[in-house]
């Protein structure tokens, strides 16, 4: 089973991943390994639903959020790239977000995804 849910800030897709989780744990007896929920800045980090050791502290995920927008850009595109083979190879594998987070919240909070506003050199 893959699946990748999609849904706006508070819109329950954490939570919605989670009861999946459980539902699947007493239908089938074994639960997802990982849920993967990283997409939303500043919360890239840590796996649902048991490795909440990794989760970012608040002065970390203040950190993030002072990055530059191409800091934060190459951030969120080294975790795509480097989810991306486990996402097609996972037997099971539930993602939230996922690139298309990304291509809403990117260019909408994070100022990067955004066509250049004038020409570089070069360009």
């Amino acid at each position: 089973m893959k699946l990748v849910l999609i849904g706006c800030e508070y819109a329950g897709t954490t939570t919605l991943a989670l009861a999946i989780n459980q539902w699947m744990r007493q239908t089938t007896g074994t639960g997802l390994p990982l849920i993967h929920d990283h997409w939303k800045l500043p919360h890239t980090s840590g796996h649902l639903p048991d490795d909440r050791s990794h989760f970012l502290t608040v002065e970390e995920q203040d950190q993030i959020l002072g990055l530059s927008p191409k800091l934060k850009e190459m951030h969120q595109r080294h975790s795509f790239y480097y989810h991306t083979p486990h996402a097609a190879t996972d037997e099971n594998s539930l993602i939230i977000g996922y690139h298309f987070d990304d291509a809403v919240y990117g260019p909408l909070y994070f100022r990067y995804g955004r066509p250049p506003t004038r020409k570089t050199e070069g360009s």
